[in-house]
């Protein structure tokens, strides 16, 4: 019964990774995927194929059989890349790509040592023991790859907790629920993780059985919640913006700029800020689809506070984060009023949006009706 039930654990942890892998990689959507969530994909996958080799060795191989430390071994080898892989992928949903780099760099540093512990294992005959586990170079793994889930746990929750704490607005508490769902997942996962180290060191095949089986049903319901995150790629791209938007307002700073932020309150007058935001509005920037509203701040050069400033004494605009829509409304009224005859999906496309679905709902939302009422009520005024 043991021998069938960790037969069937490896075949359920390798064909369905492959599968999955094989998923993740199919779903790229051209020009309108986002740049973070492409980026949070790649880690995922590459992490999946980890994991699905892994399996397969041990289905082919039947190393669990032949010694307890070697299947461990290859077990944190695998471990060791993969958890932090999907722990970054996650993270950098969750940051919307910011702050990333020192998360790389550490997480590197920690695989490169644990194969560097591995390979002096390797060397000095101490990779595996079945009778002392505690005395080879793998239970070192082990006990680093223990504090590592420790502390992507808890990056992960503080995260977690900002982002929580920014969603502010109905609204996009709504939109981040998937998003907030995979989080919690993944912490799942992470936190399961904990117990890899010492259900490797333990001799039951039934008890390793049922971790494999705990740890592949955890990563099915974060594959199904990250691709269903990921299938309406405008949605994924307005979500990230507004945490990256979030973040702004809390730093209140214009990245990628040399010149200093135009405003009232930086000692430039309004004319300055007046002509940079019109130049960028003539250049028609607000219609491509990908476009987040940091990237518009970094073009023109200037922060939010300004943006907030010119809109106050210039529009009807409530906020900076409400200044894209409203210039994708005002270009879907102008199509719509010269080609009537277009259809809902090359309106938006025109003005900016991937899909029709997303057009419909913000265009109702400013005003007050959907675009067929709006220009059937236009007609009537003008009859």
């Amino acid at each position: 019964m043991e021998e069938l039930l960790i037969t069937g654990a490896r075949f359920l942890g390798a064909l369905p990774m492959f599968v999955a892998a094989c998923c993740l990689v199919l779903m790229n959507r051209g020009k309108l995927q986002s740049a973070v969530y492409n980026r949070s994909r790649w880690f995922i996958t590459a992490a999946t194929l980890i994991l699905g080799v892994q399996f397969a060795i041990q289905f082919v191989g039947q190393l669990r059989e032949q010694s307890v430390t070697l299947c461990w071994t290859l077990n944190m080898m695998a471990y060791v890349i993969a958890t932090p892989l999907y722990n970054m992928a996650e993270l950098n949903l969750l940051r919307a790509g910011h702050n990333m780099r020192d998360r790389y760099k550490w997480n590197g540093i920690f695989m490169a040592l644990c194969y560097v512990i591995l390979a002096i294992g390797y060397f000095t005959d101490t990779l595996i023991n079945d009778q002392q586990p505690w005395l080879t170079a793998t239970f070192v793994v082990a006990f680093l790859y223990f504090l590592k889930v420790i502390e992507l746990s808890w990056v992960l929750f503080q995260e977690m907790k900002k982002t929580n704490t920014r969603l502010t607005d109905e609204e996009l508490t709504e939109r981040h629920k998937v998003l907030r769902y995979t989080a919690r997942v993944m912490k799942w996962i992470i936190l399961v993780s904990l117990f890899s180290p010492w259900v490797g060191m333990s001799s039951s095949l039934m008890l390793n059985a049922l971790y494999g089986i705990v740890i592949f049903i955890l990563l099915l319901i974060f594959f199904v919640t990250f691709i269903v995150y990921g299938y309406n790629m405008a949605e994924c791209i307005e979500v990230n913006d507004e945490i990256a938007e979030a973040v702004m307002i809390e730093t209140e700073v214009c990245e990628g700029c040399s010149t200093p932020n135009p405003g009232v309150d930086d000692g430039h007058d309004m004319s300055e800020l007046k002509q940079r935001i019109e130049e960028w509005v003539s250049r028609r920037r607000f219609t491509d689809p990908s476009l987040t509203i940091s990237e518009a701040l970094g073009e023109m050069c200037i922060s939010p506070s300004a943006l907030n400033f010119y809109l106050e004494n210039n529009t009807t605009v409530g906020g900076y984060r409400k200044w894209l829509p409203y210039l994708r409304i005002e270009e879907a009224r102008r199509i719509m009023l010269e080609h009537p005859d277009y259809t809902l999906q090359a309106i938006a496309e025109e003005c900016g949006y991937a899909n029709s679905s997303n057009f419909s709902r913000t265009f109702k939302q400013l005003e007050g009706m959907t675009p067929g009422q709006w220009l059937s009520d236009r007609k009537q005024k003008e009859q």
